[in-house]
């Protein structure tokens, strides 16, 4: 398989758990436009490049379906949209097995006014 020449050469894929989309589609609607889906995809682009010095040890516990508890990685970011409203993000994340792709398992928004 050959490299695609556009995407730098460590990059992991990124594999999105069910909750993605139905997070940033609520989002979208809120804000009435695809700015912040857009920003989003930006931000886990960079996160994709260089996991390791992008997140940090996460503080919660996950278990996966085959029983397995550990401790993710957390990625967090910000938007700023218009009328001084931020939306603060946090995706956890965990590398595969064959280190070629980060599982993330959830993306969480928090709504700031005022800035």
């Amino acid at each position: 398989m050959e490299r695609d020449p556009k995407r730098p050469w460590m990059t992991y894929d990124i594999i999105y758990g069910d909750h993605r989309l139905d997070s940033l589609l609520t989002l979208a609607v809120e804000l009435k436009d695809e700015a912040i889906v857009n920003a989003v995809e930006a931000a886990m682009g960079r996160l994709a490049a260089d996991p390791v010095s992008r997140g940090v040890r996460g503080q919660t516990l996950y278990q996966l379906k085959n029983g397995k508890v550990f401790r993710p990685q957390q990625f967090d970011f910000h938007y700023d949209a218009l009328a001084g409203r931020r939306y603060h993000f946090r995706a956890h994340f965990y590398y595969a097995e064959d280190e070629t792709a980060i599982h993330v398992i959830t993306l969480k928004h928090h709504l700031y006014f005022g800035l």
